[in-house]
């Protein structure tokens, strides 16, 4: 079970870093653009349809799972941080149990798009076609991401409760 934890971790990992790549990326090709434009009269072609279709897309959907990895999401703990260990610990597994079923429809609907946009081979017509139908699988894969995290994070917190709950139940040996 473990060695499929480290996947999704690695998993993870991957699409934080493929993510802030593409921001470099992004901000080079927004940079080379605006002084293209000011020095040399002629901006990149597509600047802004590349940056509001691939990139930005990409920077917001691949690091989800990360971002759930490292407990960086907002929260709001006012209420459950009063609440003893174990009925925060049945909190935070409840929050799991909606969150994956929040993000099985969202993974179902971006899934579903996807397939849409792929089937009519999505594009923008500009000077030339640019299609875009492939930036439409980005949510869908960043959406099962993050709810591989939450799963693992829920098995974690189940695993560690019941051996917790092990411990305390079995006789102390006294030497």
């Amino acid at each position: 079970m473990k060695w499929i934890m480290r996947i999704v971790d690695g998993m993870a990992r991957i699409g934080y870093w493929g993510a802030a790549c593409l921001a470099a990326i992004m901000m080079l090709h927004v940079s080379a653009d605006v002084l293209s434009k000011y020095f040399l009269n002629a901006p990149i072609v597509a600047t802004l349809e590349m940056v509001s279709n691939y990139y930005m897309v990409a920077i917001i959907f691949l690091p989800l799972g990360y971002v759930q990895q490292e407990n960086r999401h907002v929260a709001f703990t006012l209420v459950t941080d009063m609440l003893r260990p174990r009925m925060r610990a049945i909190v935070g597994l409840a929050a799991a149990a909606l969150s994956l079923v929040y993000l099985a429809a969202m993974i179902w609907s971006s899934f579903d798009e996807a397939l849409y946009q792929t089937e009519l081979r999505a594009t923008i017509n500009l000077n030339f076609t640019l299609p875009v139908w492939q930036a439409r699988w980005i949510p869908p894969v960043g959406f099962a991401l993050m709810a591989l995290c939450i799963l693992c994070q829920a098995i974690r917190a189940f695993v560690d409760a019941a051996s917790a709950r092990n411990a305390d139940a079995s006789p102390q040996s006294t030497n």
